[in-house]
């Protein structure tokens, strides 16, 4: 009887020591796969966390290039205005030119016709006189004396 319960004892001790083993071993596999899932997941966070990096080196390129625009507009503004009033001022000159032209223009025609109307006098005496002149030496060469007093 000692002996029987010996056996069995051996073969309850046998059978969950095979348990045990059993546990123990999937017990490693569970942990193993839990390290790889861990080891997945860690890589996984590295992942995004470069890419989170990556996107803050963008948004700071973005925001150089954006600061470097404004810059660049501002500078546009400002030239704008800049040849806005030289535009002005180079309008004013030249309505002050065009004024001064068109007095000019006046003042000619003003002359011309002062001179077209000196010319016609000195014409009408030139006239007058040559034909006075030329009577005058008709006169005498037909030997009657003239007709205006000496």
């Amino acid at each position: 009887m000692a002996n029987a319960r010996g056996a069995r004892r051996r073969v309850q001790n046998n059978e969950l020591r095979k348990k045990l083993i059993d546990f123990a071993e999937r017990m490693e596999a569970r942990e193993a796969m839990h390290a790889k899932t861990l080891e997945a997941k860690s890589l996984e966070c590295q992942l995004h966390e470069k890419r989170v990096e990556q996107e803050e080196h963008r948004v700071a390129e973005a925001n150089l290039k954006v600061d470097a625009y404004m810059q660049q507009c501002e500078f546009l503004v400002k030239t704008e205005e800049e040849l806005r009033s030289q535009l002005t001022t180079y309008r004013d000159k030249f309505d002050g030119f065009q004024q001064m032209l068109t007095q000019s223009h006046d003042a000619f025609t003003t002359f011309k016709v002062h001179l077209g109307s000196l010319r016609r006098r000195g014409d009408t005496t030139h006239n007058h006189s040559w034909s006075e002149r030329r009577a005058s030496e008709r006169r005498l060469r037909s030997g009657t004396p003239s007709a205006t007093p000496d």
